[in-house]
């Protein structure tokens, strides 16, 4: 069986028959698996059982797990089932595959029918499938907006998106995910269209990528926006610190801008910047949920009207305050997006006077020379960091690494210096499932961004 998130948990317990007990158990926020994997978010479960039927046959059911990328389990159940007829010689008669879709996933996924595209050929056919369509009557009940919601699709609605921004350059034109993770399913219209038609057929574009990213112990589906995949698409050199003819024009030569913002004043700069500037870019900001309300993500009136441009570089503001003056910071954490809102917490709940946390707004193209003068006005710092919440094979690491060692090498007091990773270690995934494994990674992060170590 191959089942959407509505209802799973129902099908699960009621039907599969699955333990209620130990369903209850994943959900505590304490609990980890017996099996020492970092687990899933609930609903992506999956679970087997049998059951008797009115005339005494014993029928097996198997629920496959799957992602929040919908109807992606279709293919793979319908694997599952030939390979089962196989085994039982080719007999199609008694093991059946059965799909529950909602009516706007079934409508607007192609991966639905690209899976209807195997039933008649050779070697997949499986005898037929039994599908379930749920209307979910969300589309009635949606008040008026001047969004417009799109059919349950990526690869379509983005490249409809990225269609209308070409012929209408003076159009804001902004698609949103639900989650960042799914835009993959989008990929080809990422990186054909988006990241390099300008570069291959001199059509620029100016639409906005809008993606949900941040660690908030939501499991790996959603979670994260695979920020490592939009920078490396980005084509700066990050070999040699650019000269200043370079700095001058960088986002005229650069194929695409990536931001992770903070500041509400900056959201609102970034937006306006993409329409008043008299050339198109696309733009991919991946922005936290969890700053939509968060008492640091504010910002003043005078930083929307006295502040006219976008702030690709924001710089500690608490000097005098709560921590040292510039002169007397021992370390300096750069970091990109929601992380900051951790570190500034732990810093004041452990009284730490002489760390500065120094956010980049803006990861491509890179603030080159912001950051040598920010590491300049620290003079005596001895340890420079770069913390994330991605793991080590995620996040901007891989593409802020190099840069900092160019950058460092500018510098009049740091030319000795590395900098430092602090963020999670590498995963195969890009989160863990369980609340309790979370919250630990998260406390390390922080302890290894402010402990006083040489550099690495």
């Amino acid at each position: 069986m191959g089942v959407g998130h509505r209802g799973r948990m129902n099908v699960l317990y009621n039907i599969v028959g699955k333990d209620g007990a130990s369903m209850l158990r994943d959900f505590g926020s304490k609990e980890t698996s017996a099996w020492g994997i970092p687990g899933d978010v609930k609903y992506h479960y999956g679970g087997s059982g049998e059951r008797v039927t009115t005339s005494g046959k014993k029928v097996y059911m198997n629920l496959a797990p799957q992602p929040s990328h919908v109807e992606s389990v279709n293919p793979v159940v319908m694997g599952k089932t030939r390979a089962i007829q196989d085994g039982r010689n080719g007999d199609l008669g008694k093991t059946m595959m059965l799909n529950v879709h909602t009516d706007a996933a079934f409508a607007g996924q192609g991966t639905v029918y690209e899976t209807l595209g195997l039933a008649a050929l050779k070697g997949y056919e499986i005898g037929g499938t039994l599908r379930f369509i749920v209307n979910n009557q969300v589309g009635p009940g949606q008040g008026l907006f001047t969004i417009t919601n799109s059919s349950l699709s990526e690869t379509a609605a983005m490249g409809f998106e990225v269609g209308y921004s070409l012929a209408d350059p003076n159009a804001l034109v902004m698609w949103e995910a639900q989650f960042g993770d799914f835009a993959n399913n989008a990929q080809v219209i990422i990186d054909n269209y988006i990241a390099s038609s300008e570069k291959k057929w001199l059509q620029r574009s100016g639409v906005v990528l809008s993606l949900p990213h941040g660690y908030d112990g939501q499991g790996p589906e959603h979670t994260s926006a695979r920020l490592e995949r939009f920078l490396q698409l980005g084509d700066e050199d990050s070999r040699h610190f650019p000269t200043p003819e370079q700095l001058q024009r960088q986002h005229q030569d650069a194929n695409i801008q990536i931001v992770c913002m903070t500041s509400p004043a900056n959201y609102f700069h970034v937006l306006r910047r993409q329409i008043h500037r008299d050339f198109r870019k696309p733009l991919i900001i991946l922005f936290s949920k969890t700053l939509l309300r968060h008492p640091l993500a504010r910002s003043d009136i005078a930083e929307f009207i006295e502040t006219p441009y976008f702030q690709p570089l924001l710089p500690e503001t608490r000097h005098g305050i709560t921590i040292n003056e510039a002169e007397d910071v021992k370390r300096v954490i750069f970091c990109s997006g929601q992380v900051y809102a951790a570190l500034y917490k732990y810093r004041e709940t452990h009284n730490l006077k002489d760390t500065a946390i120094t956010r980049i707004e803006e990861l491509h193209p890179f603030p080159w020379e912001k950051v040598r003068q920010n590491l300049d006005n620290y003079p005596n710092a001895t340890d420079v960091v770069w913390c994330q919440e991605e793991t080590l094979n995620g996040g901007a690491w891989g593409y802020v690494m190099p840069r900092f060692e160019a950058i460092l090498a500018k510098t009049a007091n740091h030319t000795d210096k590395k900098v430092r990773y602090a963020g999670r270690d590498p995963m195969s995934s890009v989160a863990v499932g369980y609340k309790v494994l979370h919250s630990t990674e998260e406390e390390k992060v922080m302890g290894d961004a402010f402990q006083i170590s040489s550099c690495q």
